[in-house]
This record gives C-alpha cells, sequence and structure tokens, in this order.
C-alpha cells in the first residue's frame, strides 16, 4: 500500500471509531444509562460538590449518634472519595468538639472528612 492509501484508510475510519467508543462509553453496563459526560448525576454523586484540586469535597450525611464526651460522630453517609471509601454508616473524630454543640441525632449535615493523624477526622460540618 501506498501513503496516500493509507491516509485515505486512516481519514475516513478513524472518526468512525472515535464515534464507536463515544457511544459505548454512553452505553457503558452498571452505569444506569448515565455517559461519562454525566457522571455527576448518579446515584450516590448527587450529594457530592465538585472539589477543586487539594480540596475535600462536601459530602451529605444523616447524624445517627453525638458523643460529646469523646468527641465523635456517627454518619450515615455516602461515597467518601478522598477516602475510597463506600455509603456506609460509621463514628467520625471530630476535629474541634465545638462541631458538635448544633447538631442532633437525626439532623442532615453537610461534612468534609479526611484522614488527621491517623484517624478519620470530620473537618468541616454544616447543618
Amino acid at each position: 500500500m501506498n501513503e496516500l492509501t493509507i491516509a485515505f484508510i486512516l481519514s475516513t475510519t478513524v472518526p468512525f471509531a472515535a464515534n464507536a467508543a463515544d457511544n459505548n462509553m454512553a452505553d457503558m453496563k452498571g452505569m444506569n444509562g448515565h455517559g461519562m459526560h454525566d457522571m455527576q448525576n448518579m446515584s450516590g454523586m448527587k450529594n457530592m460538590q465538585e472539589a477543586k484540586p487539594g480540596q475535600v469535597a462536601m459530602a451529605e450525611g444523616e447524624v445517627k449518634k453525638v458523643d460529646f464526651t469523646q468527641g465523635k460522630v456517627t454518619l450515615k453517609h455516602g461515597p467518601l472519595d478522598n477516602l475510597e471509601m463506600p455509603a456506609m454508616t460509621m463514628v467520625f473524630k471530630v476535629a474541634d468538639s465545638a462541631m458538635l454543640s448544633n447538631i442532633k441525632s437525626g439532623d442532615m449535615v453537610r461534612f468534609q472528612a479526611d484522614k488527621v493523624d491517623g484517624a478519620l477526622t470530620v473537618t468541616k460540618l454544616e447543618k
């Protein structure tokens, strides 16, 4: 084959391959019809705010228990991407026990969590 034939073949097949790949990405199994362009609307992602690089996204959770004496809160939450954690209910330390003064069991909150000195810690909490 000469260079002109190869150029012709590439110019006619590459756009079709790219379009097919894009269509396959939009129809991926397990994504409930959400394409790669629509991932922010997926279940579990809708409660996350988009984070800037180096910033932890805010997540939503339900307060299950507040332990003032230990400075801990039990939260039922969605996935925490920065901690590579699926949705679950778990106990977190709080960075500042004053965060606990305005919340009670049953409250819906927005929070940031990160590893602080090896412990999973709520670093920001909003009611």
